[in-house]
C-alpha cells in the first residue's frame, strides 16, 4: 500500500495534497467491510474498524498524509461504527456548530479560544478545519445560503448581538439589523430571500423574519413568553421554534406557526427544556434536544409530534442537533469533560412520518 509521509510539510501544503486525494476518500468512506477500489492504477484498501482521529492530525499535521493513505480513507473520527456517535472535531475551545453547507461536505462553526472567537469551515469529512477571517471583531458563524455562497454571521462587537450576512468568496459583508436590541439564531428561508431571528427588541424574545435584500422587518411572533430560534421547514410552509411555557426557566416546548396565517400548533409536552429544533431535509421529521430525562440528548419526532424516538445515549451532553442536506446524519454538539465537541450520528428511520 503506498503510504506518504512529509515531516516538514506546513498545513496549507497539506491542505493542498488533501484536495487531491478527496475523491479517493470519497469512494470508501462508508464502506462496512474491507473494500478496494482501483483509481490511476492504484489499489486503496479501507478498513472500518480503524482509529484515525481529527485531533491526532492537529496536534501532527505532518501524520495527515499517513492517516489518509494508511487507513485509506476511512472517517477519521473516533466512532466509526455507523450506528453510534461518530466525533468530527474538537480543538482547545468549546466549540458551537453553525450549520451544514448545503452540498454536505463542510460544517460552520465557531471555537471560543482564550484568544476570542474564531471562526471555522470544517470538513465533515476529514474533521480538519480552517480558520475564515471575518471583516468584523467577535464573530461568530451561522448557517449558510441555499447557494451556499454566504454565510450568515453575528457579532456582539457593538455591545449587542446584531446579524450580518458574509459572502464566502468575496469577503464582503453586510449587515442587517441595526438595533439596541440583542438579534439571536439566524436562519435561511429555503429560497434564500428571508431569514428568521429571534430579538428582544421588544423587552421578551419574539421570532421576526428579515428581507435579505433590505429593510423590511416582520415580527412573527408577539406572546408574552420567550420565543426563539426560528427554523424554516423545507417548502416554507411552517417554521418551528421553541417557547418558554414556565413556571421553570428552562421549561420549553417545541411548537410551529404558519409564517401566512399565523397559526400555530405545539408538538411537545413535556417537563424540562426541549429546544433548538431543526427540519429533515424532506420536512417529514424534526430534531431537537431535551433533557426530560436528565442529561441533554437529542430526539426526533414526526413533523406532527407523533413518533418520538431518542437517538443519542452516551454520558454527556448532547445537544443542538442539525440535520445534513443528506438526510441521512445528523449533527449535534457533545458536551463532556468541560469541552464541547461536534459530532454525527446516523438519523433514524420511521416510514410512519408523513
Amino acid at each position: 500500500m503506498l503510504v506518504l509521509y512529509s515531516p516538514n510539510a506546513d498545513v496549507p501544503e497539506i491542505q493542498k495534497m488533501y484536495r487531491l486525494v478527496q475523491g479517493i476518500l470519497r469512494r470508501l468512506i462508508h464502506s462496512e467491510d474491507k473494500s478496494e477500489t482501483e483509481i490511476c492504477g492504484q489499489t486503496w484498501i479501507a478498513w472500518p474498524e480503524c482509529r484515525v482521529t481529527p485531533h491526532h492530525i492537529r496536534r501532527n499535521p505532518a501524520f495527515l498524509l499517513v492517516a489518509m493513505l494508511m487507513v485509506g480513507g476511512c472517517p477519521l473520527d473516533s466512532g466509526v461504527n455507523d450506528e453510534g456517535p461518530r466525533h468530527i472535531y474538537e480543538d482547545d475551545g468549546s466549540v458551537f456548530m453553525g450549520g451544514w453547507s448545503p452540498d454536505g461536505q463542510h460544517i460552520s462553526a465557531t471555537s471560543n479560544r482564550k484568544s476570542g472567537p474564531v471562526a471555522l469551515v470544517i470538513s465533515a469529512v476529514t474533521g480538519l478545519s480552517r480558520e475564515i477571517e471575518v471583516p468584523v471583531a467577535r464573530a461568530w458563524l451561522s448557517g449558510w445560503s441555499p447557494d451556499g455562497s454566504r454565510v450568515l454571521v453575528g457579532s456582539d462587537t457593538d455591545g449587542n448581538p446584531e446579524i450580518y450576512v458574509f459572502t464566502l468568496q468575496s469577503g464582503d459583508l453586510r449587515r442587517m439589523t441595526f438595533n439596541g436590541a440583542s438579534e439571536w439564531h439566524p436562519s435561511w428561508s429555503p429560497a434564500g430571500d428571508r431569514v428568521v431571528v429571534d430579538s428582544d427588541r421588544e423587552g421578551q424574545l419574539d421570532l421576526y423574519i428579515l428581507d435579505t435584500s433590505g429593510g423590511r422587518i416582520e415580527r412573527l411572533t408577539s406572546g408574552e413568553r420567550n420565543e426563539q430560534y426560528g427554523r424554516w421547514a423545507p417548502d416554507e410552509s411552517d417554521i418551528v421554534f421553541y417557547r418558554h411555557v414556565g413556571p421553570n426557566e428552562l421549561d420549553y416546548d417545541i411548537f410551529v406557526i404558519d409564517p401566512q396565517s399565523r397559526s400555530e400548533r405545539r408538538l411537545t409536552n413535556s417537563p424540562g427544556d426541549d429546544s433548538a429544533p431543526d427540519w429533515s431535509p424532506d420536512g417529514r421529521r424534526i430534531a431537537f434536544s431535551s433533557n426530560r430525562t436528565g442529561n441533554y440528548k437529542v430526539y426526533v419526532m414526526c413533523s406532527d409530534g407523533a413518533g418520538l424516538t431518542q437517538i443519542t445515549h452516551g454520558q454527556s451532553q448532547e445537544r443542538y442537533p442539525y440535520w445534513s442536506p443528506s438526510n441521512d446524519r445528523i449533527a449535534f454538539q457533545m458536551e463532556t469533560n468541560g469541552k464541547r465537541l461536534i459530532a454525527t450520528v446516523p438519523s433514524p428511520e420511521n416510514p410512519d412520518c408523513q
